[in-house]
């Protein structure tokens, strides 16, 4: 993605050692459309390549950090399979901070999750909502939130859409940290100061190892995206899309004259 493109969606900023990176689709409370997508795989990469660049931060524009997946475009019929592969999926040498700044639903709950560190708002919220609208989670919070809470506790989140909040976010271990919203900025940057006076090499293989201990992580995709397959490109998912930008319940039971075999 050319950088006027990328401008347009993602904004960029360099602290001495620290990058942070700025969804900024705020008319659309950051949903992550193709092009926004596009601009965070490239970013990433970029940081990835630069030596002299130690720590990432997330955050977002206005008054959401991410509402997940842009629903015009599934509603239209139009997506990738994968979802945001690039960023979800990249084995990091680098670690990446989550300022949570406000809502992170959807999509944007699944980038929090695959950050390796979190300091939220007292107003940030969390949910993921994809099975109330006929969707899989398919970046990875299906197998990322077990691995935090603990398998009941994701399927309450998963199953339920319900919303956490910010302090109970803290108690699950979905986030480090909540402060005052007018301290997020400052909180978060002192956090990638510290990260960054850390040891790169030594940075590296922790996050490695850590990643490790954690499962094995090409088993877990493959689960995923076949989930994924079945499910995302659907009968039910566009109804559910639909339903949700026309304020109504799904009627799932249209989708199953449609696709008697999406059960």
């Amino acid at each position: 993605m050319d950088g006027p493109a990328r401008a347009s969606v993602l904004r960029t900023r360099t602290d001495g050692r620290v990058l942070t990176v700025t969804l900024d689709r705020p008319e659309r409370r950051n949903a992550l459309n193709r092009e926004l997508r596009a601009a965070l795989a490239d970013t990433l990469k970029e940081f990835e390549a630069d030596p002299e660049l130690r720590v990432m931060v997330l955050t977002g524009a206005g008054t959401a950090f991410c509402s997940g997946a842009d629903l015009r475009e599934l509603a239209d019929g139009r997506r990738d399979r994968r979802g945001d592969a690039s960023f979800f999926r990249a084995a990091r040498t680098k670690p990446v901070i989550a300022a949570v700044n406000g809502p992170a639903v959807g999509g944007g709950f699944e980038l929090v999750l695959a950050c390796d560190l979190a300091v939220a708002s007292e107003r940030a919220r969390f949910a993921l909502t994809e099975a109330q609208r006929g969707l899989f989670a398919a970046g990875g919070g299906a197998w990322r939130l077990p691995r935090v809470v603990g398998a009941r506790q994701a399927l309450y989140v998963l199953l339920t859409g319900e919303v956490v909040h910010a302090r109970r976010a803290a108690e699950l271990g979905l986030v480090n940290t909540v402060v005052a919203h007018e301290a997020l900025e400052a909180e978060s940057a002192r956090l990638a100061r510290r990260v960054a006076d850390a040891g790169p090499r030594a940075v590296t293989h922790t996050l490695r190892v850590v990643a490790g201990a954690t499962g094995d992580h090409e088993e877990l995709w493959r689960l995923s995206d076949a989930s994924a397959d079945a499910v995302n490109g659907s009968p039910e998912a566009r109804e559910g899309a639909r339903a949700f930008l026309e304020k109504r319940a799904p009627a799932w039971h249209r989708t199953r004259a449609q696709d008697p075999s999406s059960t």
